[in-house]
């Protein structure tokens, strides 16, 4: 039997066509970079032979065969249609890398198709990813782009990104904005699992100084590892200032009448504590009907000054920066930053 183990896998992520044989609901918390998912058990089938498992080990084994039997053919013609278009080398896994991805293996040998099996399986992998991951972490240094809520820091990274300046968008791996309505208007959730195999792979090249938006330790349904998380409160700190008036247009830009979930941002607004703590609930009725109304701009507005901009007035002040840019052009802030970066790290 042919095995990879997690190491080369990952430092050849490209080369192979991976395949997780888990259930979708394994796959859905979490898996290996690019792997398709083709289940050699489905979510009902997992669970009935995880529980007759606990009853009798020996028949737990012989309806997983027959149920896993019956699924060959269909694994079989996926895979050959993965190979026939990418023209790479299998590997399939599973969680431990037992009996799923064994038997697997087995038939594809049977069958003259080339493949791999991955040597302890996810549960390897996704410890080769943590421990691997704060390794990464300790040899980068952050520069720590601060701004008031609207200031546009995202497309500044993607700018700097694009002239090859070493960047890392936290919120574009996490998918959410990071704000209370980070994710309207976004399709899809990333796990906690998916969230720190993106950040490995993003920091696996990566040394020296690296540019990052400021953060809470939590982004939408993700946290940052710890060991990141305060290293970016004692980092270099470099503070955008854009005017009201820009950063109204670019919210407008990014929370544009068609994407706009009039009963979520309802849901988040009544059910945001800060809210409701800070400015009372008159203000937090004034919100809904303004959303009630379509008054987009007025809504933008009273979010931006009324609550944002004073809530981060005192975090702003607990750091030192080493640079303060003013200006309402956002690429006249990207160049100045790249002359910056180069002079100085």
């Amino acid at each position: 039997m042919k095995k990879i183990e997690v190491e080369e896998l990952v430092n050849n992520i490209d080369k192979y066509i991976i395949i997780d044989l888990r259930s979708p609901l394994e796959y859905e918390e979490g898996t290996i970079k690019g792997a398709f998912n083709i289940p050699l058990l489905n979510n009902e089938a997992r669970k009935f032979i995880g529980t007759l498992y606990k009853e009798n080990q020996e028949e737990a084994y012989k309806e997983g065969l027959k149920i896993g039997t019956s699924k060959l053919p269909e694994i079989y013609d996926e895979v050959l249609k993965l190979k026939k278009k990418y023209k790479k080398e299998i590997v399939f896994f599973c969680f431990r890398g037992g009996t799923r991805s064994s038997s697997v293996h087995t038939m594809m040998e049977i069958l003259k198709v080339d493949s791999l099996k991955l040597n302890g399986g996810y549960k390897a992998y996704r410890t080769y990813i943590l421990e691997n991951l704060d390794k990464n972490l300790k040899k980068i240094n952050w520069l720590v782009l601060t701004g008031n809520t609207g200031s546009g820091k995202t497309i500044i990274l993607n700018d700097l990104e694009k002239q090859n300046i070493p960047v890392i968008d936290l919120e574009g791996l996490a998918n959410h904005r990071g704000s209370v309505f980070g994710d309207v208007g976004l399709k899809g959730t990333v796990t906690q699992k998916d969230f720190e195999d993106k950040l490995f792979y993003e920091t696996k090249e990566k040394t020296g100084y690296v540019f990052i938006e400021s953060e809470s330790r939590r982004i939408g349904g993700v946290t940052l590892p710890n060991a990141m998380y305060d290293k970016m409160k004692t980092s270099d700190h470099i503070m955008i200032e854009v005017p009201v008036e820009k950063r109204f247009e670019i919210i407008s830009d990014i929370y544009h009448p068609e994407v706009i979930e009039k009963e979520k941002i309802k849901s988040l607004i009544n059910n945001n504590e800060c809210f409701k703590k800070i400015k009372g609930n008159e203000w937090v009725s004034l919100m809904n009907n303004l959303i009630d109304e379509e008054n987009y701009n007025l809504f933008i507005e009273k979010m931006l000054v009324d609550y944002y901009d004073k809530l981060y007035l005192k975090s702003h002040a607990n750091y030192n920066y080493v640079l303060k840019i003013e200006n309402n052009d956002l690429n006249k802030i990207t160049e100045e930053l790249k002359k910056y970066y180069k002079k100085n790290y």
